[in-house]
């Protein structure tokens, strides 16, 4: 009984969180967003945590046919598309390589979060197209290129952070130049 009463608790909870997301506000999704990416990482609540980013994925996908008939403008970013999916570099905000890579794949093929003006948010492109490989290409590229130009050999986080995105561009190119159509 006690099992079947956790289960009815905890399905009653994710369909409160399921049915929350169109209501919620871009950062709370971009929140959630990241709770649930951490879980299938972990390796827990799997199940769950996937069918949060669907439901995320699906109102992304809402608005973006909203801003395409030109009913819907997303609010003004405090920080960009990577940002916001979690993509940072460097020492002091860094994240890890590899969960580096699963963003930038993520940010290739998923549905994106409305981040920015309609027009900025448009200049991504579908998921898996030569729009949105190159743009990410560009924004990297630019990223890496400015960070040489500010480096002071004092400042070691900028250092490191111009290395990654070097990385990373090397990474998207050879994982996704030819894998756009």
């Amino acid at each position: 009984m006690v099992c079947y009463l956790a289960l009815y608790v905890w399905e009653l909870t994710m369909s409160k969180v399921l049915k929350a997301i169109p209501a919620m506000d871009s950062d709370g999704r971009l929140r959630l967003f990241h709770n649930a990416l951490g879980y299938i990482r972990s390796g827990q609540k799997i199940e769950e945590a996937t069918r949060v980013i669907e439901a995320l994925q699906e109102v992304w996908a809402e608005e973006l046919l909203q801003f395409e008939a030109g009913s819907y403008k997303a609010p003004s970013p405090k920080n960009g598309i990577l940002s916001a999916v979690g993509y940072h570099v460097g020492e002091r905000n860094g994240v890890k390589e590899e969960l580096r890579r699963d963003l930038l794949d993520f940010i290739m093929t998923g549905i994106l979060p409305p981040v920015g003006t309609p027009a900025h948010y448009a200049e991504w492109g579908t998921p898996r197209s030569v729009t949105r490989y190159r743009k990410l290409h560009r924004v990297l590229q630019s990223f890496a290129t400015s960070s040489k130009s500010f480096q002071d050999p004092n400042e070691s986080n900028l250092i490191k952070a111009g290395r990654e995105w070097n990385e990373d561009l090397k990474y998207i190119e050879m994982r996704w130049r030819t894998a756009v159509s």
